[in-house]
């Protein structure tokens, strides 16, 4: 009935789909609660990610990150920093904030930024947005992290929306 040499179906079994390595780039905190959060934060995307069956890789940081790389542009640098990764594999890429924005600036990337219930985290995640926002033209992802009462998530949530909203003209 179906002719192997001309059948559609047999010609796309053929093919050796992989997927793309995804780099997920998440901000590292400055100081020590901030730094527990957004490692709290990559811990519950390698978790998921490998509950999914996903090869999972955490880079830590930019480490030999130059000026010049920040021209070559972040396709260049993250395929010189990823040899030997995984073919279809996840990276989360935790690096501080002002390296994230240098790097990805050029990209479409939406970098995730870790979000307390606490004052001070609404004031850092304000920051990230900011600076990703204004300096980088990229459009991050707030996430509510560490947080067990929803109420107290949704005002820190809601407090940082109506500050990005009413100073940087966006939401994230």
């Amino acid at each position: 009935m179906f002719d192997a040499g001309s059948d559609q179906a047999q010609g796309l079994v053929a093919w050796e789909l992989r997927p793309p390595t995804r780099v997920i780039p998440v901000v590292a905190g400055d100081d020590d609660l901030s730094r527990r959060r957004s490692l709290q934060l990559l811990w519950s995307l390698e978790q998921g990610y490998v509950q999914q069956g996903h090869t999972v890789e955490v880079v830590e940081g930019l480490n030999g990150l130059l000026p010049r790389d920040a021209l070559l542009g972040h396709r260049v640098v993250l395929k010189r920093w990823l040899e030997g990764t995984a073919p279809g594999g996840v990276v989360l890429l935790h690096a501080p904030l002002a390296a994230l924005a240098s790097l990805l600036a050029d990209s479409v990337a939406r970098p995730l930024v870790p979000l307390g219930d606490d004052r001070a985290a609404v004031v850092q995640a304000y920051q990230a947005v900011k600076v990703l926002w204004q300096a980088a033209a990229l459009m991050p992802v707030v996430i509510p992290v560490e947080s067990n009462v929803a109420s107290v998530q949704e005002q820190a949530a809601q407090a940082l929306v109506q500050a990005c909203e009413r100073c940087l003209g966006m939401v994230p």
